[in-house]
């Protein structure tokens, strides 16, 4: 056996707990949009932040794709 770069990096236990939540999510598994904004704040253990933030880039998205304005919210009259 024998340690590896990245074990040799961690030299607290604050390193431990951010290697840990780094690799809860796998980075590869998000949308490269949201991997940038988000994962800063998700090794740093701020899920409820990382939450929002990653949402609010799914509704920036939605929005620009849907040609919608910021002021566009719910559904018509029709309920469409």
């Amino acid at each position: 056996m024998f340690i590896t770069r990245r074990g040799r990096s961690i030299k607290n236990s604050t390193d431990l707990k951010s290697f840990i939540n780094g690799n809860m999510l796998p980075k590869a598994q998000l949308h490269p949009l949201i991997a940038k904004k988000v994962w800063p704040t998700f090794v740093q253990g701020a899920y409820d932040t990382a939450v929002f933030q990653a949402f609010k880039e799914v509704e920036v998205g939605v929005r620009t794709k849907g040609n919608f304005d910021a002021a566009d919210i719910g559904v018509n009259e029709k309920g469409i």
